[in-house]
């Protein structure tokens, strides 16, 4: 099922032992919109020290309660490798972390999705995976980060990410929000990360291949409402494309 990424904030992780904190970000692979990490403030009053904990290592997250269930201990969480999250994570970091839980890395050639976490991996193929990485890999993306940023149109702007929608069976962003008040007053779009050809952080922009044109009468978005498989159709059929994935 497709779930909004603004509505997982601040859901809280339920550890064994009772609960750790809550989700503040997402953090996500550009290169395939995959959303690696869970970001947690287990400790309030320390805004700078964050867990990060992959979706595979948690368990499915139940959407009446708004709560994440986690098979680990509080102290087994809050005593995992310290990463400073309000800076870029470098691969070294992200093998301190998965080998001290013993999860599989997820970066690797073929890696999409949200990887399995079963089988432990040895440190020195973990290190060897790390080193081959560049020391801030800067495919790891923030969530929080990217909301604002600018959607620009083949021949100007339309208006700023404001949501992005995930798949909760493989964590991947399928469609984002754009918000066009600035250009549209009121009026909320839903388009496809696959119409996205480069993304420009930087400049904080996104860049589609649409026109202007063509997104001021696309069909209006309402938060309020689940971005059904009857939407989807609605929304592929204006604007012409293929449907290239399952949201079932």
């Amino acid at each position: 099922m497709l779930r909004s990424a603004q509505s997982i904030m601040g859901y809280h992780i339920e550890c064994l032992d009772g609960r750790l904190g809550v989700v503040s970000d997402l953090y996500f692979e550009a290169n395939h919109w995959a959303i690696r990490y869970l970001v947690v403030n287990p400790r309030p009053l320390l805004p700078g020290r964050k867990v990060l904990i992959p979706p595979a290592a948690a368990s499915q997250p139940d959407w009446s309660t708004k709560s994440i269930p986690l098979n680990y201990t509080r102290e087994q969480v809050e005593s995992s490798p310290d990463i400073d999250a309000d800076k870029p994570v470098s691969r070294q970091e992200e093998a301190n972390l998965h080998h001290y839980f013993q999860w599989v890395p997820y970066w690797g050639p073929a890696a999409t999705g949200a990887q399995p976490l079963a089988a432990p991996v040895e440190r020195a193929d973990m290190e060897e995976r790390a080193q081959a990485e560049q020391p801030g890999d800067p495919t790891l993306r923030s969530f929080a980060e990217v909301c604002g940023y600018t959607i620009t149109a083949q021949d100007g702007e339309i208006g700023h990410v404001e949501d992005m929608i995930f798949e909760d069976e493989d964590w991947l962003f399928q469609l984002f929000v754009v918000d066009t008040r600035n250009w549209l007053p009121g009026k909320r779009v839903v388009l496809d990360t696959e119409w996205i050809w480069r993304v420009d952080h930087s400049e904080h922009a996104v860049h589609i291949d649409l026109q202007q044109e063509a997104v001021r009468s696309a069909p209006e978005y309402d938060p309020a409402q689940a971005v059904n498989e009857e939407y989807q159709q609605q929304l592929y059929d204006y604007y012409g494309r293929p449907k290239q994935r399952a949201s079932e």
